[in-house]
């Protein structure tokens, strides 16, 4: 017969040998094994953020790609200018909207509330900025980038005097904030006159580009 009690086992043996009954006790006392941990835990701090800046596209365009705790982050190539933007004017002829307004629309109007960010469609450098409001497209932002081997100008109207963050000459990442939706110019109310002109030529209609591009 054998009988257990936890961590502390009594083993009892009782049999016959050659007709007579012999009956003896042995106690043996068991350790339990070390624990072993069922998970292992991967602390923030051991996988620090990092960040590497490499071409796109092998277009020469430069963007960055980070990394954090979970996973790598990548930027999209293109993204739309104002987030939550209607468009309340699109490209080509229109009837002009108020006195001095163009009736051959150049570019995309994007309503948005005063104050709004505008963001950089896509990476690339600045090329001019007019932070005075001469009226006509007010305080506007150019940028050139390199979008899948083509070379692009992106430009942003009626923004917000005061808000203007970039400087000619400086790169910029794509989706950053370069100024404000604003209403100066010739302009009827908030919003983003945006354009996109290939090869810094003849515009195009930005929701064509916008649409095969953007996130």
């Amino acid at each position: 017969m054998l009988r257990f009690t936890p961590f502390s086992h009594t083993l009892t043996a009782t049999g016959l040998v050659l007709g007579l009954a012999a009956t003896s006790t042995l106690t043996v006392t068991v350790t339990p094994a070390a624990a072993v941990p069922a998970t292992v835990s991967t602390t923030a701090e051991s996988l620090a953020a990092q960040d590497l800046v490499v071409g796109a596209d092998g277009d020469g365009a430069v963007f960055g790609i980070a990394r954090d705790q979970w996973g790598v982050l990548v930027p999209p190539t293109v993204v739309w200018p104002v987030q939550g933007g209607s468009v309340s004017d699109g490209f080509g002829h229109r009837e002009a909207p108020t006195e001095g307004a163009s009736t051959d629309h150049q570019g995309v109007d994007f309503a948005a509330r005063h104050g709004e960010p505008v963001r950089t469609a896509a990476t690339g450098v600045v090329s001019s900025v007019v932070s005075e409001d001469r009226g006509g497209c007010g305080v506007n932002i150019a940028i050139d980038h390199v979008v899948r081997g083509q070379n692009v100008t992106t430009v942003y109207c009626h923004l917000a005097a005061g808000s203007v963050r970039v400087a000619p000459g400086q790169s910029v990442v794509v989706g950053d904030t370069i100024a404000a939706v604003g209403n100066t110019g010739t302009s009827t109310g908030a919003h983003l006159h945006f354009e996109v002109r290939p090869n810094g030529g003849a515009a195009i209609d930005p929701l064509s580009w916008l649409g095969a591009l953007a996130a």
